[in-house]
């Protein structure tokens, strides 16, 4: 029979080896962006809840670290939920406020089971290989030209750069960012075997090879701060200066080759300079103001999780007619969704963090005496996680970083295992556990499991169908299933609503026999989309659409009008409703639509310029017949 004792210690490797099994699939499975992976995530999270509540039981010298991170953490939190159950449209809030979820219990799972120094040791071992791996991957993917994540076709304006295992190259950059100092400082600061320590050195530069291929800019430039802080910290100790000057030289030497013989890294470098070149990277400035006003007018609360994109329309520039998603940047995006209460909490975290990593540094580092200095796995570990969350700080100001899993919890991991070396410091905060404080933690934990696990469980089913429905080229039958099967599952996805009503409207549009049941039922399902996010512009324009295909000349008409208000700068939209005022002889309205259009979008504004040409035959001949833009 198993003592107490031996339970513990399987509980304990049980949730570490679920933590860093959390990070390495996120980091293989697209980043955890697709409902199905973020269900094994929030499942697998799960698991190691039940384990640490088994031991808050069990193990009668187990402690809580409470940290100050914890209250405005877990103030954070409530705050997100708070504003949850205000959001407009709630599906998009929700999945937000369940990532949120997640990190916070990542973070609390890691700062009170991850605390022994070998965790430390297998935990930086673990992830330098994961950055190694995926590096080399990316390096593969450059050298054979590959489009290819796994077996997924990445977009197109991603070609030639290595993504690894992500769709988008920035995020394995960010992740890189992250990961590359914890292998750096290994290598200086590490008491490790030589073998080790080479080994280690070369997954740093592989990782440096990997930041390189992503061709990300901002990857780029968080790499250079880190390597810069780490030179300056260590030139700083006379036993460290000459390996730092070979880190220098090293570093500056690949970064000149690399930079003036690669075409597309030497393309990007100087395109970041000359505004207006199409890869100047400046469409992020262009969100700027946008995202600024929508934080002023939500000046306290903000717009709500996950509402930044389902409310940009109506702050829309005209030079940008894509959907943003997000902002390209943490720090305004935070502003804009959760105003200044929840930036302000936020960064009440991120200070209370700063203070305990201040607090623990001089007790982390051993320092140096007469026979030379002491090599510490723990000071290495420190500096390396300091100089990678600071990276990814950098990172976050062009990227969205944090929403993507396979980045945001490497960062909450080495996060949470940095707060812990508070208990290096100070034993001030340590609180030993008596009932009702592991009631309370098993009450958390136990409402964390019960409410998150019929919502990852429908968004693995619902994952599933959309997964089908994706892979599905044709306009047939076999994708109106899927679409139907995935909104059966969760009938509050707008966007799903939405796919299959324009289905409909495009299968109606064949003018094949029935055509007018299916824009009726593509009336039908836009509706309901319309009522599930009362936001979007485009969902009014197909209504419009169908409408005006069945005849309904004043329906389309009050649709086209409905969704220019809501899209006022967008390209498309405006070319629909100038052909539809050109049908309901406001030419004047039209032409000045239309020459709008073709101002935000000169080039291949096809259709603007096509009714233009109409509109100026209409009025020299006074009369002539217009067709639809289909025609």
């Amino acid at each position: 029979m198993w003592d107490r004792e031996d339970v513990d210690k399987v509980c304990e490797w049980g949730v570490i080896s679920l933590m860093l099994g959390v990070v390495i699939y996120t980091a293989l499975a697209l980043g955890a962006v697709r409902l199905t992976e973020f269900a094994v995530v929030g499942a697998l999270t799960g698991i190691a809840f039940l384990l640490w509540t088994v031991r808050l039981w069990l193990r009668e010298g187990h402690r809580f670290l409470l940290h100050p991170i914890i209250w405005p953490l877990l103030a954070f939190v409530g705050y997100a939920g708070w504003r949850y159950s205000q959001a407009p449209v709630e599906y998009v809030a929700r999945l937000e406020w369940m990532q949120i979820l997640v990190y916070a219990a990542v973070f609390a799972l890691v700062l009170h089971n991850l605390n022994r120094q070998e965790t430390l040791q297998w935990t930086t071992a673990v992830l330098s290989v994961v950055g190694m791996c995926l590096s080399f991957y990316s390096l593969v993917q450059l050298a054979s030209g590959s489009d290819l994540v796994w077996w997924f076709l990445k977009p197109s304006n991603y070609a030639r750069r290595g993504g690894g295992t992500f769709i988008n190259p920035n995020h394995l950059a960010g992740l890189l960012v992250v990961l590359f100092p914890l292998a750096a400082t290994q290598v200086f600061l590490g008491r490790i075997r030589p073998l080790t320590r080479v080994l280690y050195g070369y997954a740093a530069l592989v990782m440096l090879c990997g930041i390189g291929v992503t061709m990300s800019r901002g990857g780029w430039l968080a790499t250079t701060v880190s390597v810069t802080l780490l030179i300056v910290w260590l030139l700083r100790r006379r036993q460290h200066r000459l390996p730092a000057l070979v880190m220098v030289v090293v570093v500056a030497t690949g970064a000149f080759f690399y930079f003036t013989r690669v075409d597309l890294a030497k393309w990007r470098l100087e395109g970041t300079l000359m505004e207006g070149t199409s890869d100047s990277g400046h469409s992020r400035q262009y969100l700027l103001q946008p995202t600024l006003q929508m934080w002023r007018d939500h000046l306290w609360t903000g717009v709500g999780p996950g509402q930044y994109d389902i409310v940009f329309p109506k702050y829309r520039p005209p030079t940008i007619q894509n959907a943003p998603i997000h902002a390209h940047n943490e720090y305004l995006e935070l502003l804009a969704v959760y105003g200044l209460v929840g930036a302000g909490l936020v960064f009440a975290v991120l200070g209370a963090l700063a203070w305990g990593a201040y607090k623990t540094s001089k007790f982390v580092e051993r320092g140096s005496s007469e026979l030379g200095f002491k090599a510490s796995n723990r000071t290495a570990f420190f500096l390396g996680a300091t100089l990678g969350l600071f990276g990814i700080a950098v990172h976050c100001l062009v990227e969205f970083d944090m929403h993507i899993p396979g980045v945001g919890l490497a960062a909450i991991l080495i996060a949470g295992l940095m707060a812990s070396n508070l208990r290096f410091a100070t034993d001030n905060f340590w609180l030993t556990p008596r009932w009702w404080s592991s009631g309370i933690a098993t009450v958390l934990a136990a409402g964390w499991i019960a409410w998150m696990s019929p919502l990852l469980l429908r968004g693995w089913r619902e994952g599933r169908a959309l997964n089908a429905a994706a892979t599905n080229t044709g306009l047939d039958e076999k994708l109106m299933s899927a679409l139907k099967s995935a909104f059966a599952i969760e009938p509050g996805n707008s966007r799903t609503a939405y796919e299959i009503g324009e289905n409909y409207r495009l299968l109606s549009w064949q003018g094949l026999s029935g055509y007018q049941d299916q824009a009726r039922d593509g009336i039908t399902w836009l509706e309901r989309s319309a009522h599930l996010n009362p936001y979007d512009a485009h969902t009014r324009l197909r209504l419009a659409l169908c409408r005006h295909w069945l005849g309904d000349g004043a329906g389309a008409a009050a649709d086209f009008d409905h969704a220019l208000r809501l899209g006022p700068n967008d390209v498309t939209i405006a070319n629909y409703v100038g052909w539809n005022l050109m049908l309901r002889g406001d030419l004047t309205r039209a032409h000045s639509l239309l020459q709008q259009s073709r101002t935000w979008w000169p080039w291949g504004n096809s259709m603007a310029d096509h009714y233009l040409d109409a509109i100026q035959r209409a009025i020299q001949a006074k009369s002539g017949k217009l067709k639809s833009p289909e025609n």
